[in-house]
Protein backbone atom coordinates (compact mmCIF):
# COMPACT_ATOMS: atom_id res chain seq x y z
CA UNK A 1 0.00 0.00 0.00
CA UNK A 2 0.82 3.50 -0.64
CA UNK A 3 2.36 5.82 2.00
CA UNK A 4 2.04 9.54 2.96
CA UNK A 5 5.39 11.34 2.77
CA UNK A 6 6.63 10.03 5.61
CA UNK A 7 9.35 7.48 7.58
CA UNK A 8 7.87 4.61 8.33
CA UNK A 9 9.40 3.18 11.87
CA UNK A 10 8.07 0.02 13.03
CA UNK A 11 5.21 -2.40 12.26
CA UNK A 12 3.50 -5.43 14.27
CA UNK A 13 0.81 -7.85 12.91
CA UNK A 14 -1.36 -9.57 15.46
CA UNK A 15 -3.28 -11.36 12.25
CA UNK A 16 -2.66 -12.14 8.95
CA UNK A 17 -3.50 -8.95 6.78
CA UNK A 18 -3.95 -7.12 10.01
CA UNK A 19 -1.36 -4.49 11.11
CA UNK A 20 -0.37 -1.40 12.53
CA UNK A 21 2.55 0.85 11.20
CA UNK A 22 3.64 3.56 12.83
CA UNK A 23 6.17 6.30 11.93
CA UNK A 24 6.60 10.15 11.68
CA UNK A 25 5.13 12.33 8.99
CA UNK A 26 5.02 16.27 8.76
CA UNK A 27 1.92 18.30 9.60
CA UNK A 28 0.23 21.01 7.92
CA UNK A 29 2.35 23.21 9.81
CA UNK A 30 5.95 21.01 8.61
CA UNK A 31 6.32 19.66 12.28
CA UNK A 32 7.25 16.40 12.41
CA UNK A 33 4.29 14.05 14.31
CA UNK A 34 4.05 10.66 15.30
CA UNK A 35 1.81 8.46 13.08
CA UNK A 36 -0.05 5.32 12.68
CA UNK A 37 -1.81 3.87 9.58
CA UNK A 38 -4.12 0.31 10.07
CA UNK A 39 -4.44 -2.28 7.60
CA UNK A 40 -7.36 -4.73 7.99
CA UNK A 41 -7.84 -7.83 5.01
CA UNK A 42 -5.96 -5.45 2.60
CA UNK A 43 -7.53 -2.34 3.29
CA UNK A 44 -5.50 1.00 4.44
CA UNK A 45 -6.72 3.66 7.00
CA UNK A 46 -5.62 7.25 6.30
CA UNK A 47 -2.85 8.00 8.81
CA UNK A 48 -3.97 9.53 12.41
CA UNK A 49 -1.53 11.57 13.94
CA UNK A 50 -0.69 10.21 18.01
CA UNK A 51 0.85 13.96 18.54
CA UNK A 52 0.62 17.05 17.27
CA UNK A 53 1.56 20.98 18.49
CA UNK A 54 -1.01 21.14 20.80
CA UNK A 55 -0.87 16.99 21.77
CA UNK A 56 2.66 17.05 23.84
CA UNK A 57 4.71 17.99 20.94
CA UNK A 58 4.80 21.79 21.13
CA UNK A 59 8.83 21.51 20.29
CA UNK A 60 7.58 20.34 16.76
CA UNK A 61 9.96 16.82 16.60
CA UNK A 62 8.23 13.51 17.63
CA UNK A 63 9.60 10.35 16.86
CA UNK A 64 8.23 6.74 17.43
CA UNK A 65 10.36 3.94 18.00
CA UNK A 66 8.22 1.13 18.21
CA UNK A 67 4.74 -0.46 18.30
CA UNK A 68 3.33 -3.95 19.55
CA UNK A 69 -0.43 -4.97 18.94
CA UNK A 70 -1.38 -7.74 21.57
CA UNK A 71 -4.31 -8.48 19.11
CA UNK A 72 -6.26 -7.09 16.51
CA UNK A 73 -7.39 -3.36 17.29
CA UNK A 74 -5.18 -3.34 20.51
CA UNK A 75 -1.69 -1.58 20.20
CA UNK A 76 0.88 0.55 21.92
CA UNK A 77 3.33 2.50 20.59
CA UNK A 78 6.13 4.22 22.01
CA UNK A 79 8.28 6.91 21.45
CA UNK A 80 9.61 10.55 22.42
CA UNK A 81 8.12 14.07 21.51
CA UNK A 82 10.49 17.60 22.44
CA UNK A 83 8.85 20.31 25.01
CA UNK A 84 9.21 23.65 24.99
CA UNK A 85 12.36 23.68 25.08
CA UNK A 86 13.42 21.14 22.72
CA UNK A 87 14.18 18.23 25.07
CA UNK A 88 13.36 14.76 24.26
CA UNK A 89 9.99 13.71 27.12
CA UNK A 90 8.61 10.28 26.27
CA UNK A 91 5.05 9.51 24.94
CA UNK A 92 2.81 6.12 24.96
CA UNK A 93 0.13 6.13 22.83
CA UNK A 94 -2.82 3.01 22.38
CA UNK A 95 -5.29 1.62 20.30
CA UNK A 96 -8.21 -0.07 22.41
CA UNK A 97 -10.83 -1.80 20.81
CA UNK A 98 -10.03 -0.14 17.18
CA UNK A 99 -9.74 3.14 18.59
CA UNK A 100 -6.57 5.26 18.84
CA UNK A 101 -6.22 7.52 21.75
CA UNK A 102 -3.73 9.99 21.35
CA UNK A 103 -0.41 10.42 22.91
CA UNK A 104 0.68 10.67 26.75
CA UNK A 105 3.48 11.15 28.77
CA UNK A 106 4.90 8.78 30.79
CA UNK A 107 3.53 9.00 34.54
CA UNK A 108 6.31 9.91 36.69
CA UNK A 109 8.99 11.25 34.38
CA UNK A 110 9.00 14.67 35.67
CA UNK A 111 10.49 13.29 39.04
CA UNK A 112 12.60 10.74 37.88
CA UNK A 113 14.20 12.19 34.69
CA UNK A 114 16.26 15.14 36.35
CA UNK A 115 18.13 15.70 33.76
CA UNK A 116 15.61 16.08 31.17
CA UNK A 117 16.49 13.85 28.12
CA UNK A 118 14.78 10.68 27.71
CA UNK A 119 12.89 8.57 25.59
CA UNK A 120 10.69 4.89 25.29
CA UNK A 121 12.34 2.86 22.74
CA UNK A 122 10.58 -0.71 22.89
CA UNK A 123 7.37 -2.04 23.77
CA UNK A 124 5.90 -5.51 23.83
CA UNK A 125 2.42 -6.28 25.24
CA UNK A 126 1.50 -10.05 25.83
CA UNK A 127 -2.50 -9.16 25.97
CA UNK A 128 -4.82 -6.21 25.65
CA UNK A 129 -4.11 -3.98 28.42
CA UNK A 130 -0.57 -5.66 29.76
CA UNK A 131 2.36 -4.24 28.35
CA UNK A 132 6.27 -2.97 28.76
CA UNK A 133 7.90 -0.79 27.53
CA UNK A 134 11.93 0.14 28.67
CA UNK A 135 14.15 3.21 27.18
CA UNK A 136 16.23 5.74 29.02
CA UNK A 137 16.24 9.12 31.15
CA UNK A 138 19.39 11.23 31.98
CA UNK A 139 20.46 11.28 36.48
CA UNK A 140 21.66 14.59 38.00
CA UNK A 141 24.85 13.93 36.88
CA UNK A 142 23.54 13.52 33.16
CA UNK A 143 24.30 10.48 33.01
CA UNK A 144 21.78 7.81 31.09
CA UNK A 145 19.89 5.66 33.24
CA UNK A 146 17.89 2.06 32.04
CA UNK A 147 13.95 3.60 31.87
CA UNK A 148 10.80 1.29 32.25
CA UNK A 149 7.27 1.46 32.77
CA UNK A 150 4.83 -1.63 32.51
CA UNK A 151 0.79 -1.38 32.09
CA UNK A 152 -1.04 -3.70 33.90
CA UNK A 153 -4.32 -3.98 33.20
CA UNK A 154 -4.91 -1.30 31.20
CA UNK A 155 -2.75 1.28 33.55
CA UNK A 156 0.41 2.47 33.21
CA UNK A 157 2.48 2.11 36.48
CA UNK A 158 4.86 5.47 37.23
CA UNK A 159 8.32 5.60 35.36
CA UNK A 160 11.06 3.91 37.18
CA UNK A 161 14.75 2.94 36.67
CA UNK A 162 15.61 -0.60 35.81
CA UNK A 163 16.83 -2.66 39.11
CA UNK A 164 20.68 -3.22 38.64
CA UNK A 165 24.21 -1.84 39.41
CA UNK A 166 24.03 1.49 41.11
CA UNK A 167 26.06 2.93 38.21
CA UNK A 168 24.99 1.79 34.81
CA UNK A 169 27.14 3.56 33.15
CA UNK A 170 27.57 7.31 31.08
CA UNK A 171 24.79 6.22 28.62
CA UNK A 172 22.32 3.10 28.93
CA UNK A 173 19.95 2.61 26.27
CA UNK A 174 17.53 -0.40 26.69
CA UNK A 175 16.96 -0.88 22.87
CA UNK A 176 14.75 -3.83 23.03
CA UNK A 177 11.88 -5.63 25.31
CA UNK A 178 9.70 -9.15 24.48
CA UNK A 179 6.76 -10.27 26.42
CA UNK A 180 6.11 -13.54 26.38
CA UNK A 181 2.86 -13.12 28.79
CA UNK A 182 1.81 -10.48 31.42
CA UNK A 183 4.80 -9.46 33.89
CA UNK A 184 7.12 -11.93 32.29
CA UNK A 185 9.60 -10.23 29.86
CA UNK A 186 13.14 -9.76 28.77
CA UNK A 187 15.33 -7.02 27.73
CA UNK A 188 18.59 -5.73 25.75
CA UNK A 189 20.55 -3.00 25.44
CA UNK A 190 24.50 -1.78 25.96
CA UNK A 191 26.31 0.26 29.01
CA UNK A 192 28.47 2.89 27.25
CA UNK A 193 31.63 3.07 29.12
CA UNK A 194 34.59 5.09 28.35
CA UNK A 195 36.66 1.94 27.33
CA UNK A 196 33.86 -0.83 26.29
CA UNK A 197 30.11 -1.53 25.52
CA UNK A 198 29.06 -3.57 27.85
CA UNK A 199 25.62 -5.73 26.99
CA UNK A 200 23.07 -5.60 29.72
CA UNK A 201 20.17 -7.82 29.97
CA UNK A 202 17.30 -8.40 32.22
CA UNK A 203 14.15 -10.19 33.32
CA UNK A 204 10.84 -9.77 34.91
CA UNK A 205 11.15 -13.45 35.18
CA UNK A 206 13.42 -14.92 38.11
CA UNK A 207 14.80 -18.07 36.55
CA UNK A 208 15.47 -15.91 33.05
CA UNK A 209 17.04 -13.43 34.97
CA UNK A 210 19.67 -15.67 36.56
CA UNK A 211 20.19 -17.46 33.01
CA UNK A 212 20.39 -14.00 31.32
CA UNK A 213 23.05 -12.41 34.28
CA UNK A 214 25.01 -15.58 33.75
CA UNK A 215 25.20 -14.70 29.79
CA UNK A 216 26.25 -11.11 30.01
CA UNK A 217 29.22 -10.10 28.48
CA UNK A 218 31.54 -6.61 28.27
CA UNK A 219 31.33 -6.29 24.19
CA UNK A 220 34.65 -4.15 22.89
CA UNK A 221 33.97 -1.66 20.10
CA UNK A 222 34.01 -2.92 16.52
CA UNK A 223 32.94 -6.47 18.29
CA UNK A 224 29.83 -7.88 18.75
CA UNK A 225 28.44 -10.48 21.43
CA UNK A 226 24.89 -11.69 22.44
CA UNK A 227 23.13 -12.47 25.89
CA UNK A 228 20.55 -15.09 25.58
CA UNK A 229 18.24 -17.63 26.68
CA UNK A 230 19.55 -20.49 27.16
Amino acid sequence: FELPPSTGRAVSCPASGDCALAGTAADANGHIQAYVIRTNSGDQSGAQFLTSDAILNVGGTALVNSVSCASAGNCAVVGHYTDATGRWQPFIAEEKDGTWQSATAVPGIAALDAGHFSDLQSVSCPSPGNCAAVGFYTDASGNGQVLTTDEVNGTWGNAARMPGQSNQGHFSPQASVSCWSAGKCATGGVIITPTALQAIVSAESPTASATLTANTATVKFGHEQSAHLV
